[in-house]
């Protein structure tokens, strides 16, 4: 398993127990990449700045609680706490604001034509 040289357990990650009744594909995917956050972060996961870039719904929250995470995504929510609406191939923020920048199950949800602009705003 190639992610385990970067620290993500050969038997999976651990998943909370309030989220075990979710899809575990979707799970999964969260819970991973919370692991990699860990890892590629080297320090308190809590001092760590992430922006989610189409994380609508504030999944990754669930997985890294404490975290400084901020969800930009293009749908209306006046709801969720430090949530931006604007387009990620226009990210509103300067350059290396951000420790961390994540996008899960984004990419299929993005014009061909825009896809190479979507990435370099998230690099």
């Amino acid at each position: 398993m190639a992610l385990c040289k970067y620290g993500v357990s050969k038997i999976g990650p651990k998943i909370p127990d309030n989220l075990k009744e979710f899809d575990p594909s979707y799970v999964t995917r969260y819970a991973i990449t919370a692991e990699l956050i860990k890892v590629a972060s080297g320090k308190d996961v809590k001092k760590v700045k992430v922006l989610d870039v189409g994380g609508y719904n504030g999944a990754i929250r669930d997985f890294l609680p404490g975290c400084d995470i901020t969800i930009l995504d293009m749908v209306d929510d006046e709801v969720t706490e430090k949530y931006v609406k604007a387009s990620g191939a226009d990210i509103p923020f300067k350059d290396n604001s951000f420790d961390i920048v994540i996008s899960c199950d984004t990419l299929e949800h993005i014009p061909a034509d825009k896809r190479d602009k979507f990435i370099q705003e998230l690099i």
